[in-house]
């Protein structure tokens, strides 16, 4: 792929969130008759690390798991949104008349090798995933048990699954960088004129790109709210809209927290603002970004006010790559002695999923006790609420 520097986009959680959002892939592989193409709905995972894997099925009858050449080189394209971009957009035009139509886009590809599986148990939970990750949204999700038994076996028998390993992602995002500020708050003001949800999502994707590009002064940068042995504890800022994206969808957040249908960028920093930042000037506290000395955002923990609760609970999750040192541990007892010794609160909660048994041990170390079983809502499912003991100062682990 002709990739000028200027277009190239290296931040894996934002192809991988593309790869989530636009889900149809173009596999292409090398057969005994050549190149095949085919188009094929798959669901994009971040382990293992760096690039993740691509997982899928194939109709039986496609000879193309057949034909594949073991280790060779496979092509995945996942095409997100493109728009047509008139020189009419451009303030320049009436300058210079010197602009040129073009064509704005974003896409990745990934690159890697094919391993296919015929397990049935295999295949199962994987359509199992995709079909929960597609009919979620639905007021009433059909559910691959709502079909006969019978037909769901017969349905897995003529379907081969496969695992694309990914050895490398390469990002494009044509936005109109190479050109002037002034002509691309004309492109995105024309695409936000124009008819489409893929002239508005390029739209809102230069526009962030414009303001990433913008260098904050020094001073305007977030002070830690808090320091430990290993960690730093500041406010969220737009800025952390990348890792917020990730850490949102990664399979351990979305099964014992919940799905915040993060989807993309412009999601994530919604999320900051009317979650973390308005916290902060509701109630003085929120969920802070955790990060190494380096400043490596690894995790968020910090203080939340639920309508459901009385009381004010602490929270926390960690990337799935960070997880099993002990910093859980580290900044969530942090966070409690902040909570009694600065804040002047005299209660603190937690409330986490029964099945979440890495949470409850993080609690557990930090001297909360369990307290009893409640719902948030009607609707929401049971969970264990914790109790911190008052009568004792936490202590760092």
């Amino acid at each position: 792929m002709y990739l000028p520097a200027h277009f190239e986009e290296k931040r894996t959680p934002v192809l991988h969130a593309l790869m989530r959002a636009r889900p149809l892939a173009t596999l292409v592989t090398l057969g005994g008759s050549g190149l095949e193409a085919n188009h094929i709905p798959v669901e994009t995972l971040t382990e293992p690390p760096p690039h993740g894997l691509i997982r899928g099925h194939v109709a039986r009858a496609n000879p193309v798991w057949r034909e594949y050449r073991a280790d060779s080189e496979a092509l995945a394209i996942f095409q997100g949104p493109q728009a047509y971009v008139s020189p009419t957009f451009y303030p320049s035009k009436q300058e210079t008349g010197e602009v040129v139509p073009t064509w704005n886009y974003a896409v990745v590809h990934a690159r890697g090798t094919l391993r296919f599986v015929q397990d049935t148990a295999w295949l199962r939970a994987f359509v199992e995933r995709l079909t929960f990750e597609h009919e979620r949204s639905r007021e009433a999700p059909w559910r691959v048990e709502d079909a006969p038994p019978p037909y769901i076996e017969k349905m897995l028998s003529m379907i081969v699954g496969f695992e694309f390993s990914i050895a490398s992602l390469t990002g494009k995002w044509k936005l109109s960088q190479n050109h002037p500020a002034a002509n691309r708050r004309g492109v995105v003001n024309g695409l936000r004129a124009a008819a489409g949800p893929d002239s508005a999502e390029i739209a809102d994707m230069l526009s962030l790109l414009d303001e990433e590009r913008r260098d904050k002064p020094a001073g305007q940068r977030r002070a830690n709210v808090l320091q430990t042995e290993r960690l730093d504890l500041r406010q969220l800022e737009l800025g952390d809209a990348e890792f917020i994206l990730e850490l949102l969808n990664e399979p351990a957040f979305l099964q014992f927290i919940g799905d915040k249908g993060i989807r993309n960028l412009d999601d994530a920093r919604t999320y900051i603002l009317k979650g973390p930042v308005d916290s902060y000037g509701r109630h003085g506290f929120g969920l802070y970004a955790t990060c190494l000395r380096d400043r490596t955002p690894i995790g968020i923990c910090g203080l939340v006010k639920r309508d459901g609760l009385a009381d004010v609970d602490i929270g926390f999750a960690f990337l799935s790559r960070y997880r099993g040192q002990g910093y859980a541990v580290e900044s969530a007892a942090a966070i409690l002695a902040h909570a009694r010794q600065v804040l002047g609160l005299q209660r603190i909660v937690a409330i986490t999923s029964p099945e979440n048994f890495g949470s409850i041990a993080v609690l557990e170390k930090i001297g909360m006790k369990f307290d009893r079983t409640i719902k948030l809502d009607e609707q929401s499912p049971e969970l264990k609420l914790f109790l911190s003991v008052l009568c004792r100062t936490p202590r760092m682990i």
